[in-house]
Formats: C-alpha cells, sequence, structure tokens
C-alpha cells in the first residue's frame, strides 16, 4: 500500500485472487452489503443482497440502450442484473482477470452477453473516451481506491447530464486512539484506503464536477452484512485456513472482528449528477 494507504491495482488485484473464493463461500456471489427493511425482516443474505442491487438500480434508472459502467464489477452479478432489469447496455471493469472471466462466463449462461459484457480496467485510470457512458455504477469498490482521482476520472466519462450512484464504507465517528492500531491492523488486512466521512463525500464530489443529488447513511438497513459474514466465517474458520492459506487467514480474522461492528463505522451511498452545462472533460 501507498504512503496514503490507498493500494495499488495490482495489489487489489492479488487481494481479490484469494478474498473472491473467500467471499463467495462466506457471503454469496453478490459481492457488496445486503439491506433489511427493518429489523424483523427475516430475509437471507442471497435476497438482502439483491435488495440493496434492485434499490441502487432503482435510483440510478438507466433507459433501455443506455450505456452503463459498472466499476468494479465482481463476478457480474449486480451488472447482469442492471441489464435486465433495465434494457441498458452495461460494461462492467475490474483490475482482477479471473473476476472478469466469470462475469462473461455467467453472461453468457444468461443470454445477456449482448447488453452485458466486462473487461479488465483500472478505475483510477479508466480507458473510455470522455463522455461516453449515462451512467456509472460502482458498489463498494472505492473501498480500494484513491477516492478522490477515481470521481474524477467517472465524471470524466459521463456524458453531460450523467448520473452516478456508489456505496461506500462510512466514518461515522472519531476513532478513539487505544483503538486506532487495531484499526489499521484490520484496514490493512483488507486492503481497505481511509475511511470517509459524509463531508469527505460531500467535498470529493463537489470538486469533481458533480452535484450530489441524494447522500444517505444506510448503516441501519446494512449492518447485520458484518454479523452475518464474521458468523459465517467463524463456521468455516478451518476450511478456509487449509483451503486458502495464511493470507485468506489473515483476511478472515479482520472480518470477524468485534471492531468492525463499532458504531463509528457505517456505510453510505452516493447519487449524483454532471451537471448538463459542465464540459465533456470536466475534471
Amino acid at each position: 500500500m501507498s504512503a496514503t494507504g490507498v493500494p495499488s491495482a495490482d495489489e487489489v488485484a492479488a487481494y481479490y485472487d484469494v478474498m473472491s473464493p473467500l467471499l463467495r463461500l462466506v457471503w454469496g456471489d453478490n459481492f457488496h452489503f445486503g439491506y433489511w427493511e427493518d429489523e424483523n425482516d427475516d430475509s437471507g443474505d442471497e435476497e438482502a443482497a439483491d435488495r440493496l442491487t434492485r434499490l441502487l438500480i432503482g435510483k440510478l434508472a438507466p433507459g433501455p440502450g443506455e450505456r452503463v459502467l459498472d466499476v468494479g464489477c465482481g463476478v457480474g452479478v449486480p451488472g447482469l442484473r442492471l441489464a435486465e432489469l433495465t434494457g441498458a447496455d452495461v460494461l462492467g471493469i475490474s483490475v482482477n482477470r479471473e473476476q472478469v472471466h466469470e462475469a462473461n462466463r455467467r453472461a453468457g449462461e444468461a443470454g445477456l452477453q449482448e447488453r452485458a459484457r466486462f473487461a479488465y480496467a483500472d478505475a483510477m485510470d479508466l480507458p473510455h473516451p470522455d463522455a461516453s457512458f449515462d451512467a456509472v455504477f460502482a458498489l463498494e469498490v472505492f473501498v480500494h481506491l484513491d477516492r478522490p482521482r477515481a470521481l474524477r476520472e467517472c465524471v470524466r466519462v459521463l456524458r453531460p447530464g450523467g448520473r452516478l450512484v456508489l456505496t461506500d464504507l462510512l466514518l461515522r465517528g472519531e476513532i478513539a486512539p487505544e483503538l486506532a492500531d487495531g484499526v489499521h491492523q484490520g484496514l490493512t488486512a483488507q486492503l481497505l484506503a481511509p475511511l470517509p466521512t459524509f463531508d469527505d463525500y460531500r467535498a470529493m464530489a463537489g470538486a469533481a464536477g458533480l452535484t450530489v443529488d441524494e447522500l444517505t447513511d444506510l448503516t441501519d438497513r446494512t449492518h447485520r452484512t458484518l454479523l452475518r459474514i464474521a458468523a459465517s466465517v467463524d463456521d468455516h474458520l478451518q476450511e478456509i485456513e487449509e483451503r486458502y492459506g495464511e493470507q485468506a487467514g489473515t483476511i478472515a480474522a479482520a472480518m470477524r472482528s468485534p471492531l468492525q461492528l463499532r458504531p463509528e463505522f457505517g456505510y453510505q451511498f452516493l447519487l449524483a449528477h454532471k451537471p448538463a452545462a459542465a464540459s465533456a472533460s470536466a475534471s
């Protein structure tokens, strides 16, 4: 990791060589949080994760034929859902080539390969022309990125009037000094960049050339994710260490740490747009 605490694209790619199979074992194929309506909602993990996907698709609201860039596509589940529900043309990107391969395989299996394809690309240096997408969809990928730089790249490839929706972790309160070392170790093990606050996101979005339409704390609806992942890691701990090695064991320990369940940490989503009057190269 760099001095700023932001991992390189190569580091993220190598991390997901381990993390992808680990997530599929302890959580599922949707590599993002779940969303529960209230404390009485007894939805399973898969249903809750799909509910969050559908909620964010609804916020982005792409139309048939619109071009959507899915940044940090995982194994393609949210991007395929987006193409299926909206008729949009989806291009998903990841720095992990195995994820890209698996996502394209899934697109073919679902008969969606004409409207959903997946490719290798770095979100902080997108290989796409200015103003080439109608919308950007980014679920939890910003946790690994230099956020201001990645936001500027998203704005660059958005057409004027284009929309962006993303989810990210959230720093909701000051971390006590006695917890700082443990928090740092957990962030490092999971290759997470320093956590942003609401004010950070408003400032970053504005500096990138976006108008914020909605910035919402979803912690109360999503916090069950971490509890369920921690319990699942406990259930599979021996298998994780035996099948995936020492690095997976270190990641798993961070995923089951009580520190990440503290109220200082949360989950947020941003809906924003590139003003129609902005130039195609605003950044």
